[in-house]
């Protein structure tokens, strides 16, 4: 089967047929609340596959990354905030973003909303510029694959990244 290149064009998930309003009710999980009531926690799809291809990943599909644009994100967002009252998103993606216009178009679409988010990044994208930015607008987490600090292995497990890297992001 060939992969969907436009994912705009993928409907919005059925929300109520997996009682979504249940879920969110019941779904007591989520440890960092910052001494506020138990946030809403909505899981979020941006793109699909990723830039890098490490021989450990199960994700070496053909077809590269592919990404929604911010605007279909943000609708579904605002969708979720409005319908469900979800206060927290988790962007669930394998890689969030591969350049930092994708990260600051997300930023300056989702802080005017007042929801805290999180993603998953690899480290070649981020600086301080962007850090700040991300937290200005609501992030308070950011997975990176530390898989190792071995050039040699990293190398070897073709992970497009150096040490050096990890350490200047932490």
């Amino acid at each position: 089967n060939a992969l969907i290149a436009d994912l705009d064009k993928l409907p919005l998930p059925d929300y109520e047929g997996f009682e979504y309003e249940y879920y969110l009710t019941h779904h007591h999980g989520y440890a960092d609340t910052d001494g506020r009531p138990t946030p809403r926690v909505a899981n979020v799809i941006t793109s699909r596959n990723c830039i890098a291809k490490c021989t450990f990943c199960y994700r070496l599909m053909k077809g590269g990354h592919r990404v929604r644009t911010i605007e279909n994100t943000m609708a579904e967002v605002k969708y979720l905030i409005e319908k469900y009252g979800v206060t927290d998103i988790d962007l669930i993606d394998e890689m969030f973003a591969n350049d930092k216009k994708r990260i600051y178009d997300f930023c300056k679409g989702i802080k005017p909303l007042g929801v805290r988010w999180q993603c998953q990044l690899r480290v070649g994208v981020i600086d301080r510029d962007v850090l700040a930015t991300m937290k200005e607008a609501g992030c308070h987490c950011i997975s990176y694959g530390f898989e190792s600090a071995s050039k040699k292995v990293l190398k070897s497990m073709r992970k497009g990244a150096h040490p050096k890297q990890f350490e200047d992001v932490i």
